[in-house]
């Protein structure tokens, strides 16, 4: 039988960066699942697994790239993750990202929002799916 795709990702990937200014900080919280699709077939057919990435260093590219990127929102930060993937890892063709936000909201300290003290905000999650191809000039 013909190999008709190579792919393979990490799920549940978590990340929390927050930005501080002085007394008032935002937290951004995200859950990302990443599928790579690239020039992996050896991995498949043969049990080569060079072109592989590992997953663990999937997560520590989400955590250089959260350190370096704290005030980007979900959609600049997904795509900056996967241009550091891709500009990487030349084996790559696709990365493909869905992350989910967990939002928090400001906790009130005798009526006034306190600048860095949050409580989960109960309406729901924020949404972001991307999918980046590697071109020409690699992103």
């Amino acid at each position: 039988m013909a190999l008709t795709a190579s792919r393979y990702g990490e799920d549940r990937v978590r990340v929390m960066r927050l930005t501080r200014s002085g007394d008032h900080h935002v937290p951004r919280e995200l859950t990302l699942s990443v599928l790579l699709t690239g020039h992996l077939d050896a991995a498949w057919t043969e049990g080569d697994n060079r072109a592989c990435i590992a997953t663990d260093s999937v997560k520590n590219i989400v955590n250089v790239t959260a350190a370096r990127n704290l005030s980007l929102d979900t959609e600049g930060f997904a795509a900056a993750f996967t241009q550091a993937l891709l500009k990487t890892y030349p084996q790559m063709e696709t990365v493909t990202i869905e992350a989910e936000e967990t939002r928090w909201l400001r906790h009130a300290v005798d009526g006034v929002p306190h600048g860095h003290t949050f409580i989960r905000d109960g309406n729901g999650f924020g949404y972001v799916g991307l999918e980046a191809a590697a071109g020409p000039d690699r992103c």
